[in-house]
């Protein structure tokens, strides 16, 4: 069993690197249901087998759905997912909190005091341990505040996609428009050099209606 859980274990964390290293979302979403899955596997390995079925249920469908949604209305272009404008505070940042989390990381593993009782200790779990009532005593006793401060950041990054999105969709209306604007003038610039200037400009007059409809 804990040649599983190791396994469980480093499939979790290298899905999790593939998910901040996939430049498309779409491939990102696809490792972190790998994640989801092998945190499942762990959950199960530790008689959390309430989580396990939630793991599976609620992050790896409904979240991940919610997930692609938000891919799907951003609609990120090719040229979007190529442009790098990450500020280089905020990558330098990221790699000392990062190079902070492997640190505690190594110490757990290397032997600091939570690895002292390795996961399967022989050790029994409390009475109900895993079980429904268990875990909503444990949430709803315990950890109330934190739960709820969660389910606020969920719903404004929600709201903060929807605004994103809209913006970017107002100004791709108003570049298509810009566009066409430019077209039709340069229509009537070639319509003064002959007939067959005229004949584009009446062409692009006659189209000009139906793309602003």
């Amino acid at each position: 069993m804990d040649v599983l859980f190791l396994v469980a274990a480093a499939s979790a964390v290298f899905c999790s690197l593939m998910v901040v290293s996939r430049r498309n979302p779409i491939y990102s979403a696809a490792w972190m249901m790998g994640a989801l899955a092998s945190v499942a596997v762990v959950f199960a390995l530790l008689q959390a087998t309430f989580l396990a079925v939630i793991q599976v249920l609620l992050y790896a469908g409904a979240i991940m759905v919610l997930f692609l949604f938000v891919i799907m209305l951003l609609n990120p272009t090719p040229a979007d997912l190529a442009r790098e404008d990450v500020p280089a505070g905020q990558r330098v940042l990221a790699t000392a909190l990062a190079a902070v989390l492997l640190g505690v990381l190594g110490w757990v593993f290397l032997g600091g005091e939570p690895a002292a009782a390795p996961p399967f200790a022989d050790r029994p779990a409390p009475v109900g341990f895993g079980d429904t009532a268990y875990f909503g005593s444990t949430i709803y006793d315990e950890y109330l505040v934190a739960f709820e401060l969660i389910s606020l950041v969920i719903l404004a990054a929600i709201a903060a996609v929807v605004l994103v999105g809209k913006r970017r969709l107002l100004i791709g209306g108003i570049e298509a428009r810009a566009e066409r604007e430019r077209q039709l003038a340069q229509a009537r610039a070639r319509a003064a050099s002959g007939p067959e200037g005229r004949g584009a400009e009446r062409t692009a007059a006659e189209e000009e209606p139906v793309h602003a409809h």
